[in-house]
């Protein structure tokens, strides 16, 4: 989270000078188990209740969540997984 305060710096920078392209950010894990529990808190997640019921866990990290504040899926992802298992 302190990394992604200064993502947002610079993000926030490069929009008041209209750069286009926002700057990336990536992140790398020791184990495909734990990229996709970074991925999960990252992007947000659907989470399936006992009842078989639904709940949308949004991205702790506002600029990269995958969902609008409404809970549906963007059209362009902000976060991709990308790991050996994916693939």
């Amino acid at each position: 989270e302190a990394l992604y305060g200064h993502y947002k710096l610079t993000f926030d920078a490069w929009e008041k000078e209209k750069i286009s392209v926002p700057p990336c950010f990536i992140v790398v894990c020791n184990n495909t188990s734990a990229s996709k529990l970074v991925y999960d808190y990252i992007s947000g997640f659907t989470r399936t209740n006992e009842d078989g019921s639904t709940q949308l866990e949004n991205g702790r990290l506002e600029l990269f969540r995958n969902f609008d504040v409404h809970g549906n899926p963007i059209p362009q992802p902000r976060t991709l997984l990308i790991d050996s298992e994916e693939l």
